[in-house]
Protein backbone atom coordinates (compact mmCIF):
# COMPACT_ATOMS: atom_id res chain seq x y z
CA UNK A 1 0.00 0.00 0.00
CA UNK A 2 2.68 2.59 0.48
CA UNK A 3 3.86 2.03 -3.16
CA UNK A 4 0.40 2.66 -4.19
CA UNK A 5 -0.01 5.59 -2.27
CA UNK A 6 2.83 7.68 -4.39
CA UNK A 7 1.35 6.93 -7.45
CA UNK A 8 -2.38 7.54 -7.35
CA UNK A 9 -4.24 10.35 -5.52
CA UNK A 10 -4.79 8.78 -2.35
CA UNK A 11 -2.96 7.64 0.82
CA UNK A 12 -2.73 4.22 2.83
CA UNK A 13 -3.67 5.93 5.92
CA UNK A 14 -7.60 6.36 4.40
CA UNK A 15 -7.91 2.43 5.57
CA UNK A 16 -8.98 -0.64 4.07
CA UNK A 17 -12.51 0.50 4.32
CA UNK A 18 -12.13 3.11 2.05
CA UNK A 19 -10.24 1.60 -0.29
CA UNK A 20 -12.55 -1.18 -0.88
CA UNK A 21 -15.40 1.55 -0.73
CA UNK A 22 -13.61 3.25 -3.84
CA UNK A 23 -13.11 0.07 -5.76
CA UNK A 24 -17.32 -0.68 -5.24
CA UNK A 25 -17.80 2.87 -6.15
CA UNK A 26 -16.39 2.61 -9.86
CA UNK A 27 -17.76 -0.33 -10.16
CA UNK A 28 -21.03 0.82 -9.62
CA UNK A 29 -20.58 4.08 -11.57
CA UNK A 30 -19.66 2.39 -14.57
CA UNK A 31 -22.19 -0.77 -14.39
CA UNK A 32 -24.90 1.69 -14.39
CA UNK A 33 -24.37 3.23 -18.04
CA UNK A 34 -27.70 2.30 -20.04
CA UNK A 35 -27.13 -0.17 -22.38
CA UNK A 36 -26.08 0.73 -25.94
CA UNK A 37 -25.33 4.35 -24.76
CA UNK A 38 -20.76 4.61 -23.86
CA UNK A 39 -21.07 1.22 -22.28
CA UNK A 40 -17.18 0.56 -21.38
CA UNK A 41 -15.01 -2.44 -23.43
CA UNK A 42 -14.53 -5.32 -21.35
CA UNK A 43 -10.56 -4.85 -20.07
CA UNK A 44 -9.03 -8.05 -18.08
CA UNK A 45 -6.93 -5.80 -16.48
CA UNK A 46 -7.70 -5.09 -13.20
CA UNK A 47 -8.42 -2.11 -12.20
CA UNK A 48 -5.55 -1.71 -9.22
CA UNK A 49 -2.38 -3.77 -10.55
CA UNK A 50 0.14 -5.18 -7.88
CA UNK A 51 2.18 -2.34 -7.35
CA UNK A 52 3.76 -3.59 -4.43
CA UNK A 53 6.59 -5.31 -6.86
CA UNK A 54 6.58 -1.89 -8.69
CA UNK A 55 10.09 0.66 -7.92
CA UNK A 56 9.04 3.59 -6.15
CA UNK A 57 10.49 5.73 -9.22
CA UNK A 58 10.95 5.74 -12.61
CA UNK A 59 12.92 7.24 -15.58
CA UNK A 60 10.23 10.11 -17.39
CA UNK A 61 8.34 8.43 -19.99
CA UNK A 62 8.51 5.69 -18.90
CA UNK A 63 4.50 3.20 -17.83
CA UNK A 64 3.82 3.56 -15.26
CA UNK A 65 4.72 7.69 -14.40
CA UNK A 66 6.54 8.98 -11.95
CA UNK A 67 4.97 10.90 -8.60
CA UNK A 68 6.11 14.20 -9.55
CA UNK A 69 4.28 14.00 -13.01
CA UNK A 70 0.80 12.64 -11.44
CA UNK A 71 1.35 15.33 -8.64
CA UNK A 72 0.88 17.97 -11.43
CA UNK A 73 -2.81 16.52 -11.97
CA UNK A 74 -3.01 16.70 -8.49
CA UNK A 75 -2.64 20.30 -8.23
CA UNK A 76 -4.52 21.28 -11.34
CA UNK A 77 -7.12 19.37 -10.10
CA UNK A 78 -7.65 19.02 -6.42
CA UNK A 79 -11.11 18.30 -5.69
CA UNK A 80 -10.95 15.31 -7.99
CA UNK A 81 -9.76 11.68 -7.20
CA UNK A 82 -8.43 9.32 -8.80
CA UNK A 83 -11.13 6.38 -8.85
CA UNK A 84 -8.69 4.16 -11.34
CA UNK A 85 -4.94 4.44 -12.56
CA UNK A 86 -3.22 1.19 -14.15
CA UNK A 87 -1.66 0.31 -17.33
CA UNK A 88 -3.85 0.03 -19.82
CA UNK A 89 -4.09 -3.05 -21.74
CA UNK A 90 -7.06 -3.47 -23.48
CA UNK A 91 -6.89 -6.06 -26.02
CA UNK A 92 -8.23 -3.64 -29.14
CA UNK A 93 -4.95 -1.70 -28.29
CA UNK A 94 -1.76 -1.94 -30.20
CA UNK A 95 -0.32 1.30 -29.60
CA UNK A 96 2.50 2.58 -27.43
CA UNK A 97 2.33 1.17 -23.79
CA UNK A 98 0.14 4.16 -22.35
CA UNK A 99 -0.82 4.58 -19.00
CA UNK A 100 -4.76 5.26 -18.45
CA UNK A 101 -6.00 7.75 -15.44
CA UNK A 102 -9.87 7.97 -14.83
CA UNK A 103 -10.53 10.92 -12.40
CA UNK A 104 -13.98 11.39 -10.14
CA UNK A 105 -15.42 13.98 -8.14
CA UNK A 106 -17.96 13.13 -5.91
CA UNK A 107 -21.23 14.73 -6.09
CA UNK A 108 -23.01 13.90 -3.28
CA UNK A 109 -25.00 10.32 -2.81
CA UNK A 110 -26.29 10.43 -6.36
CA UNK A 111 -22.95 9.51 -8.15
CA UNK A 112 -23.19 6.18 -6.29
CA UNK A 113 -26.06 5.30 -7.94
CA UNK A 114 -26.88 7.57 -11.97
CA UNK A 115 -25.03 8.64 -14.62
CA UNK A 116 -26.35 11.49 -16.16
CA UNK A 117 -24.62 13.71 -13.41
CA UNK A 118 -22.68 16.75 -14.31
CA UNK A 119 -20.00 15.81 -15.38
CA UNK A 120 -18.11 13.28 -12.54
CA UNK A 121 -15.53 12.12 -14.94
CA UNK A 122 -12.42 12.67 -16.59
CA UNK A 123 -10.26 10.20 -18.42
CA UNK A 124 -7.08 10.64 -18.94
CA UNK A 125 -4.55 8.66 -21.06
CA UNK A 126 -0.48 9.13 -21.00
CA UNK A 127 0.79 7.67 -24.11
CA UNK A 128 4.67 7.01 -24.58
CA UNK A 129 6.13 9.02 -28.17
CA UNK A 130 5.99 6.61 -31.12
CA UNK A 131 8.04 7.52 -34.57
CA UNK A 132 5.48 5.23 -36.17
CA UNK A 133 1.95 6.78 -35.55
CA UNK A 134 0.94 9.94 -35.29
CA UNK A 135 -0.77 11.57 -32.07
CA UNK A 136 -3.72 12.13 -33.86
CA UNK A 137 -4.20 8.74 -35.29
CA UNK A 138 -3.30 7.28 -31.76
CA UNK A 139 -6.79 9.68 -29.93
CA UNK A 140 -8.74 7.32 -32.59
CA UNK A 141 -7.33 3.77 -30.86
CA UNK A 142 -8.01 4.89 -27.41
CA UNK A 143 -11.19 3.86 -25.41
CA UNK A 144 -12.96 6.76 -24.45
CA UNK A 145 -16.52 5.18 -22.91
CA UNK A 146 -17.31 6.95 -19.79
CA UNK A 147 -21.16 7.22 -18.05
CA UNK A 148 -23.52 9.86 -19.42
CA UNK A 149 -23.18 13.72 -18.52
CA UNK A 150 -25.55 16.24 -18.38
CA UNK A 151 -22.55 18.47 -19.88
CA UNK A 152 -20.73 17.84 -22.92
CA UNK A 153 -17.63 15.87 -23.47
CA UNK A 154 -15.06 16.77 -25.31
CA UNK A 155 -11.93 14.30 -26.48
CA UNK A 156 -8.44 16.33 -27.01
CA UNK A 157 -5.12 15.41 -27.96
CA UNK A 158 -3.80 17.75 -25.63
CA UNK A 159 -0.17 17.62 -26.48
CA UNK A 160 3.23 16.30 -25.78
CA UNK A 161 4.64 17.21 -22.41
CA UNK A 162 6.92 16.11 -19.31
CA UNK A 163 7.70 12.83 -21.81
CA UNK A 164 4.27 12.54 -22.70
CA UNK A 165 1.91 12.11 -25.25
CA UNK A 166 -1.21 13.58 -23.33
CA UNK A 167 -5.01 12.74 -24.39
CA UNK A 168 -8.30 13.35 -22.17
CA UNK A 169 -11.57 13.44 -22.16
CA UNK A 170 -13.81 15.92 -19.78
CA UNK A 171 -15.64 18.92 -19.80
CA UNK A 172 -14.07 21.87 -21.40
CA UNK A 173 -13.58 23.95 -18.39
CA UNK A 174 -11.35 21.08 -16.22
CA UNK A 175 -9.72 20.10 -19.44
CA UNK A 176 -8.87 23.78 -19.83
CA UNK A 177 -7.16 23.49 -16.09
CA UNK A 178 -5.32 20.37 -17.35
CA UNK A 179 -3.84 22.08 -20.39
CA UNK A 180 -2.63 25.07 -18.38
CA UNK A 181 -1.09 23.05 -16.28
CA UNK A 182 1.14 20.66 -18.55
CA UNK A 183 1.63 23.49 -21.17
CA UNK A 184 2.09 21.22 -23.78
CA UNK A 185 3.22 21.18 -27.01
CA UNK A 186 1.88 20.20 -30.72
CA UNK A 187 -1.68 19.57 -29.46
CA UNK A 188 -4.85 20.46 -30.84
CA UNK A 189 -5.55 24.62 -30.84
CA UNK A 190 -7.25 25.06 -27.65
CA UNK A 191 -8.56 28.61 -28.77
CA UNK A 192 -9.95 26.50 -32.18
CA UNK A 193 -11.50 23.69 -29.35
CA UNK A 194 -13.17 26.94 -27.50
CA UNK A 195 -14.49 28.48 -30.47
CA UNK A 196 -16.56 25.11 -31.32
CA UNK A 197 -17.77 25.20 -27.77
CA UNK A 198 -19.25 28.38 -28.20
CA UNK A 199 -22.20 26.26 -30.11
CA UNK A 200 -22.43 23.63 -27.94
CA UNK A 201 -25.86 23.48 -25.35
CA UNK A 202 -25.62 21.78 -22.71
CA UNK A 203 -26.71 22.07 -18.95
CA UNK A 204 -26.76 25.95 -18.19
CA UNK A 205 -24.96 26.35 -21.19
CA UNK A 206 -21.63 25.69 -19.53
CA UNK A 207 -19.34 24.85 -21.98
CA UNK A 208 -20.54 27.95 -23.95
CA UNK A 209 -19.99 30.39 -20.80
CA UNK A 210 -16.70 28.49 -20.05
CA UNK A 211 -15.80 29.26 -23.76
CA UNK A 212 -16.76 33.10 -23.46
CA UNK A 213 -14.75 33.80 -20.57
CA UNK A 214 -11.22 31.81 -21.96
CA UNK A 215 -11.02 34.55 -24.54
CA UNK A 216 -10.85 37.34 -22.15
CA UNK A 217 -7.84 39.45 -22.75
CA UNK A 218 -6.54 37.14 -25.75
CA UNK A 219 -5.76 39.97 -27.94
CA UNK A 220 -5.03 37.71 -31.48
CA UNK A 221 -6.77 35.88 -33.78
CA UNK A 222 -9.17 34.53 -31.99
CA UNK A 223 -12.19 36.19 -33.41
CA UNK A 224 -11.07 34.58 -36.92
CA UNK A 225 -12.10 31.37 -34.80
CA UNK A 226 -14.93 32.48 -33.24
CA UNK A 227 -16.29 33.71 -36.73
CA UNK A 228 -16.25 30.35 -38.47
CA UNK A 229 -17.74 28.76 -35.35
CA UNK A 230 -20.88 31.80 -35.86
CA UNK A 231 -21.03 30.51 -39.27
CA UNK A 232 -21.72 26.62 -38.49
CA UNK A 233 -23.73 28.07 -35.25
CA UNK A 234 -26.35 30.04 -38.19
CA UNK A 235 -26.70 26.77 -40.27
CA UNK A 236 -28.30 24.92 -37.26
CA UNK A 237 -29.98 27.50 -35.01
CA UNK A 238 -32.62 30.61 -35.69
CA UNK A 239 -31.13 32.44 -32.73
CA UNK A 240 -28.61 34.66 -33.44
CA UNK A 241 -25.27 34.02 -32.03
CA UNK A 242 -24.72 36.66 -29.67
CA UNK A 243 -22.55 34.77 -27.46
CA UNK A 244 -19.76 34.39 -30.55
CA UNK A 245 -19.88 38.43 -30.22
CA UNK A 246 -19.68 38.34 -26.33
CA UNK A 247 -16.52 36.32 -26.73
CA UNK A 248 -15.06 38.81 -29.05
CA UNK A 249 -15.81 41.70 -27.32
CA UNK A 250 -14.15 39.64 -24.47
CA UNK A 251 -10.53 39.13 -26.25
CA UNK A 252 -9.75 42.87 -26.73
CA UNK A 253 -7.23 44.17 -28.62
CA UNK A 254 -7.24 46.33 -32.08
CA UNK A 255 -8.01 42.91 -33.98
CA UNK A 256 -11.33 42.33 -32.15
CA UNK A 257 -12.31 46.10 -32.32
CA UNK A 258 -12.34 45.78 -36.39
CA UNK A 259 -14.27 42.33 -36.57
CA UNK A 260 -17.29 43.73 -34.09
CA UNK A 261 -17.21 47.37 -36.44
CA UNK A 262 -17.81 45.11 -39.39
CA UNK A 263 -20.26 43.38 -37.71
CA UNK A 264 -21.88 46.18 -36.79
CA UNK A 265 -22.43 47.59 -40.52
CA UNK A 266 -23.66 44.74 -41.89
CA UNK A 267 -26.74 43.86 -43.52
CA UNK A 268 -27.68 40.94 -40.29
CA UNK A 269 -29.48 43.43 -38.32
CA UNK A 270 -29.71 41.69 -34.69
CA UNK A 271 -26.05 40.93 -35.35
CA UNK A 272 -25.23 44.45 -35.91
CA UNK A 273 -27.00 46.55 -33.07
CA UNK A 274 -25.40 44.22 -30.94
CA UNK A 275 -22.19 44.62 -32.06
CA UNK A 276 -22.51 48.41 -31.90
CA UNK A 277 -23.96 47.85 -28.50
CA UNK A 278 -20.84 46.24 -27.00
CA UNK A 279 -18.78 48.86 -28.82
CA UNK A 280 -20.26 51.72 -27.02
CA UNK A 281 -19.84 49.58 -23.95
CA UNK A 282 -16.38 49.14 -24.68
CA UNK A 283 -15.25 52.17 -26.61
CA UNK A 284 -11.20 51.22 -26.30
CA UNK A 285 -12.54 48.66 -29.05
CA UNK A 286 -14.09 51.19 -31.60
CA UNK A 287 -12.52 53.59 -34.08
CA UNK A 288 -13.41 57.43 -33.36
CA UNK A 289 -14.55 57.54 -36.71
CA UNK A 290 -16.61 54.70 -36.18
CA UNK A 291 -18.32 56.72 -33.04
CA UNK A 292 -18.84 59.84 -34.83
CA UNK A 293 -20.51 57.83 -37.61
CA UNK A 294 -23.38 56.29 -35.16
CA UNK A 295 -23.80 59.72 -33.43
CA UNK A 296 -25.99 61.07 -36.43
CA UNK A 297 -28.05 57.73 -35.81
CA UNK A 298 -30.86 58.74 -33.19
CA UNK A 299 -30.83 55.71 -31.14
CA UNK A 300 -27.55 55.59 -30.53
CA UNK A 301 -26.91 59.88 -30.58
CA UNK A 302 -27.06 59.82 -26.35
CA UNK A 303 -24.74 56.83 -26.05
CA UNK A 304 -21.77 57.90 -28.06
CA UNK A 305 -22.37 61.54 -26.14
CA UNK A 306 -21.98 59.98 -22.83
CA UNK A 307 -18.96 57.71 -24.42
CA UNK A 308 -16.73 61.15 -25.88
CA UNK A 309 -17.87 62.50 -22.48
CA UNK A 310 -16.35 59.54 -20.60
CA UNK A 311 -13.24 60.04 -23.12
CA UNK A 312 -12.69 63.82 -22.57
CA UNK A 313 -13.17 64.54 -26.74
CA UNK A 314 -16.53 66.52 -26.58
CA UNK A 315 -15.21 69.25 -28.25
CA UNK A 316 -14.35 67.48 -31.17
CA UNK A 317 -17.91 66.34 -31.58
CA UNK A 318 -18.83 70.37 -32.44
CA UNK A 319 -18.76 70.36 -36.23
CA UNK A 320 -20.87 66.98 -36.26
CA UNK A 321 -23.22 68.02 -33.62
CA UNK A 322 -23.63 71.28 -35.14
CA UNK A 323 -24.51 69.22 -38.94
CA UNK A 324 -27.10 67.32 -36.50
CA UNK A 325 -28.85 70.24 -35.71
CA UNK A 326 -29.41 71.77 -39.82
CA UNK A 327 -30.86 68.09 -40.38
CA UNK A 328 -32.22 66.26 -37.19
CA UNK A 329 -33.61 62.79 -37.80
CA UNK A 330 -35.89 63.10 -34.62
CA UNK A 331 -36.59 66.11 -32.73
CA UNK A 332 -35.04 64.29 -29.17
CA UNK A 333 -32.05 64.13 -31.22
CA UNK A 334 -32.34 67.71 -32.15
CA UNK A 335 -32.54 69.00 -28.56
CA UNK A 336 -30.21 66.13 -27.13
CA UNK A 337 -27.27 67.48 -30.21
CA UNK A 338 -28.71 71.14 -29.55
CA UNK A 339 -27.83 70.51 -25.64
CA UNK A 340 -24.65 69.24 -26.01
CA UNK A 341 -23.29 71.96 -28.60
CA UNK A 342 -24.27 74.72 -25.38
CA UNK A 343 -22.48 72.75 -22.85
CA UNK A 344 -19.47 72.50 -25.14
CA UNK A 345 -19.31 76.19 -26.73
CA UNK A 346 -20.46 77.70 -23.97
CA UNK A 347 -18.77 75.88 -21.07
CA UNK A 348 -21.83 74.89 -19.23
CA UNK A 349 -22.35 72.24 -17.30
CA UNK A 350 -26.54 72.41 -18.26
CA UNK A 351 -28.90 74.35 -20.46
CA UNK A 352 -31.21 76.44 -18.55
CA UNK A 353 -33.72 75.98 -21.14
CA UNK A 354 -34.14 72.41 -21.19
CA UNK A 355 -33.25 71.80 -17.46
CA UNK A 356 -36.56 73.80 -17.45
CA UNK A 357 -38.25 71.66 -19.45
CA UNK A 358 -36.97 68.51 -17.44
CA UNK A 359 -38.15 69.97 -14.28
CA UNK A 360 -41.54 71.24 -15.60
CA UNK A 361 -42.02 67.18 -16.64
CA UNK A 362 -41.39 66.08 -13.15
CA UNK A 363 -43.79 68.87 -11.20
CA UNK A 364 -46.92 67.59 -13.48
CA UNK A 365 -46.35 64.09 -12.23
CA UNK A 366 -49.34 63.69 -10.57
CA UNK A 367 -50.37 60.56 -7.91
CA UNK A 368 -51.22 57.72 -10.20
CA UNK A 369 -50.33 58.66 -13.14
CA UNK A 370 -47.28 56.75 -13.25
CA UNK A 371 -46.52 52.85 -12.88
CA UNK A 372 -45.15 52.39 -9.06
CA UNK A 373 -47.95 54.93 -7.37
CA UNK A 374 -51.48 54.13 -6.72
CA UNK A 375 -54.44 56.82 -7.97
CA UNK A 376 -55.76 58.73 -5.49
CA UNK A 377 -59.50 59.28 -5.40
CA UNK A 378 -60.90 61.80 -3.56
CA UNK A 379 -64.61 61.01 -1.47
CA UNK A 380 -65.81 64.57 -2.40
CA UNK A 381 -64.34 65.57 -6.19
CA UNK A 382 -66.32 68.85 -6.07
CA UNK A 383 -63.80 71.56 -7.02
CA UNK A 384 -60.74 69.19 -7.03
CA UNK A 385 -59.31 68.83 -10.65
CA UNK A 386 -59.73 73.11 -10.44
CA UNK A 387 -57.43 73.35 -7.53
CA UNK A 388 -55.32 70.37 -8.65
CA UNK A 389 -54.65 72.50 -11.64
CA UNK A 390 -54.21 75.72 -10.31
CA UNK A 391 -51.46 74.33 -7.71
CA UNK A 392 -49.80 72.83 -10.11
CA UNK A 393 -49.50 75.75 -12.67
CA UNK A 394 -48.25 77.63 -9.39
CA UNK A 395 -44.91 74.95 -9.21
CA UNK A 396 -44.37 75.06 -13.51
CA UNK A 397 -44.67 78.33 -13.97
CA UNK A 398 -41.36 79.92 -12.46
CA UNK A 399 -39.98 77.09 -15.01
CA UNK A 400 -42.44 78.43 -17.89
CA UNK A 401 -40.66 81.59 -17.57
CA UNK A 402 -37.41 80.61 -17.54
CA UNK A 403 -38.08 79.34 -21.06
CA UNK A 404 -40.54 82.30 -22.52
CA UNK A 405 -37.76 84.80 -20.72
CA UNK A 406 -34.64 83.14 -22.26
CA UNK A 407 -32.35 85.08 -24.81
CA UNK A 408 -31.44 81.55 -26.92
CA UNK A 409 -34.08 81.39 -28.50
CA UNK A 410 -33.33 78.30 -30.32
CA UNK A 411 -32.93 76.34 -26.80
CA UNK A 412 -36.47 77.66 -25.71
CA UNK A 413 -37.95 75.80 -28.88
CA UNK A 414 -35.98 72.99 -28.29
CA UNK A 415 -36.94 72.76 -24.61
CA UNK A 416 -40.95 73.52 -25.54
CA UNK A 417 -40.89 70.87 -28.40
CA UNK A 418 -39.90 68.21 -25.93
CA UNK A 419 -42.50 69.04 -23.65
CA UNK A 420 -45.05 69.19 -26.82
CA UNK A 421 -43.52 65.45 -28.31
CA UNK A 422 -43.52 63.69 -24.99
CA UNK A 423 -44.35 59.81 -25.30
CA UNK A 424 -44.13 56.41 -23.83
CA UNK A 425 -41.01 55.29 -25.15
CA UNK A 426 -40.59 51.47 -25.48
CA UNK A 427 -43.00 51.28 -22.06
CA UNK A 428 -45.86 52.27 -21.38
CA UNK A 429 -44.75 54.14 -17.49
CA UNK A 430 -47.08 56.94 -17.96
CA UNK A 431 -50.61 57.67 -18.10
CA UNK A 432 -52.07 59.22 -20.98
CA UNK A 433 -53.64 62.27 -18.67
CA UNK A 434 -50.22 62.93 -17.78
CA UNK A 435 -48.85 62.97 -21.35
CA UNK A 436 -51.93 65.47 -22.68
CA UNK A 437 -51.05 68.03 -19.79
CA UNK A 438 -47.09 68.09 -21.07
CA UNK A 439 -47.71 67.90 -24.75
CA UNK A 440 -50.95 71.13 -23.94
CA UNK A 441 -48.00 72.89 -21.82
CA UNK A 442 -45.18 72.31 -24.40
CA UNK A 443 -47.86 73.58 -27.08
CA UNK A 444 -48.79 76.94 -25.49
CA UNK A 445 -44.96 78.03 -25.00
CA UNK A 446 -43.92 77.42 -28.29
CA UNK A 447 -47.59 79.49 -28.91
CA UNK A 448 -45.90 82.19 -26.78
CA UNK A 449 -42.00 82.25 -28.50
CA UNK A 450 -40.91 84.20 -31.52
CA UNK A 451 -43.75 82.85 -34.23
CA UNK A 452 -41.28 82.99 -37.04
CA UNK A 453 -38.39 81.00 -35.36
CA UNK A 454 -40.94 78.60 -34.19
CA UNK A 455 -42.80 78.03 -37.64
CA UNK A 456 -38.82 77.65 -39.17
CA UNK A 457 -37.45 74.89 -36.59
CA UNK A 458 -41.14 73.21 -36.97
CA UNK A 459 -40.15 73.36 -41.15
CA UNK A 460 -36.93 72.29 -40.77
CA UNK A 461 -37.31 69.36 -38.39
CA UNK A 462 -40.61 68.50 -40.66
CA UNK A 463 -37.83 68.64 -43.35
CA UNK A 464 -35.54 66.05 -42.52
CA UNK A 465 -36.92 63.97 -39.96
CA UNK A 466 -37.69 60.34 -40.77
CA UNK A 467 -38.19 58.28 -37.79
CA UNK A 468 -41.91 57.24 -37.36
CA UNK A 469 -42.97 58.68 -33.60
CA UNK A 470 -41.13 62.35 -34.33
CA UNK A 471 -43.02 62.78 -37.99
CA UNK A 472 -46.51 61.82 -35.80
CA UNK A 473 -45.73 64.22 -33.31
CA UNK A 474 -44.72 67.04 -35.91
CA UNK A 475 -47.79 67.10 -37.51
CA UNK A 476 -50.10 67.14 -34.10
CA UNK A 477 -47.04 70.09 -33.50
CA UNK A 478 -47.94 72.01 -37.02
CA UNK A 479 -51.36 71.24 -36.82
CA UNK A 480 -51.91 72.77 -33.50
CA UNK A 481 -50.14 75.46 -34.00
CA UNK A 482 -51.15 76.59 -37.74
CA UNK A 483 -47.80 75.61 -39.48
CA UNK A 484 -47.71 74.92 -42.97
CA UNK A 485 -46.43 71.72 -43.87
Amino acid sequence: MNHLSETIFFTAETGKKFFIFLILSAFITLSAAPAGKDVPRKNPAKAFPGWSAVPDTFERGSIPPDKETLNIIRKALPEWAAGSSRVYTDPLYNGPPAWQIILNRPTGRRAARETNIRNAFIKIYMVQPSAHISPAELKENLDWSLPLSELKLFTLYLGKSKGYYWYAKGDIYHLEILYRALAPEGGEEMKKIMAEALNVSDFDHFSARTAILYFKDRKDDSPLYILKSSEEWKKGKTDPPYQHLEAIRLCGGKYAGEVLTKIAVSSDKSMARKAIDLLLANPGLADERFLRKLLYLPEYTSSVLEVFAGMKKLPVLLADLENIMRKPRSIMQYAMALEAHRKISGKIPSVPEINAAAHIRLRMVRLGETKDSSKFIPLDESGTSARTEKAERKRIEPLMNVILKSKDTEAAIAAALLLASLDQGNEKFLTDEYIKRVHKTGIELLQKLPPAKVQATVEKLYNHVREKYSRLHLERIAKELGVRQ
